[in-house]
């Protein structure tokens, strides 16, 4: 007959937690341990892992646009007679722009503000250094400047270039007849030696866009 009685357990539960003590004690021995060492870090470890410098961002290069066959992006063919206007300079010079029939002119619309402006204008005071054309620039007293804004400018970009200064909005709406975008700056009208706007150019002039208006004007 078999024996029912339940047999008693390997350790009496009387005695477990008796049985943990030794496991318990060594457990926080070696978070003690753990401890000590962390306590004791003199920091070399970190050192080793020293932060990276501070990053500050620079905005990249502009490159000159992407052309097909050459042809500047911002080009729009105008063919038209210049207007008769006169345009009053810094110096209290008056230009009167069909008497410069007989020569290739770059006239520049532009303003302070303009990033694109500035990044332009030492290539035109270079362009009309050359001789290869005469280059005059317009802008505009009331637009976000004032006179002493536009006189800093050119004394910032050593400037001998003619600068004129027109309030007259005819003025520029006259000039920019045949652009779609009638307020964009810089704008540049390329006209050739028979007094005729070939071109309008919207945006910033690169040297090769100079060169090759330069060489589409004087091709006749």
């Amino acid at each position: 007959m078999a024996n029912d009685t339940p047999r008693p357990p390997l350790i009496p539960l009387r005695l477990v937690p008796l049985a943990l003590l030794p496991i318990i004690g060594l457990l926080g021995a070696l978070l003690l341990v753990l401890d000590q060492r962390n306590d004791g870090d003199d920091g070399s470890g970190a050192a080793s892992f020293a932060s990276p410098e501070p990053v500050t961002f620079i905005p990249p290069t502009r490159l000159p646009p992407p052309t097909d066959d050459g042809v500047p992006d911002g080009l729009f063919v105008i063919n038209r007679a210049v207007p008769d206007l006169t345009l009053t300079t810094l110096d209290g010079e008056r230009i009167v722009l069909r008497d410069l029939a007989g020569e290739v002119v770059f006239l520049n619309l532009w303003a302070t503000w303009c990033p694109p402006c500035e990044a332009e204008m030492p290539d035109l005071q270079a362009l009309d250094d050359s001789g290869a054309a005469r280059v005059f620039t317009l802008t505009d007293p009331t637009n976000e400047q004032d006179e002493a804004a536009i006189r800093a400018f050119i004394d910032r970009f050593d400037l001998t270039l003619p600068v004129a200064l027109s309030t007259d909005a005819d003025v520029f709406n006259e000039l920019q007849q045949g652009l779609p975008l009638r307020d964009a700056l810089p704008t540049t009208l390329i006209v050739d030696p028979a007094g005729v706007i070939r071109y309008g150019h919207v945006g910033q002039l690169f040297p090769n866009d100079i060169a090759y208006y330069l060489e589409q004007v004087n091709a006749e």
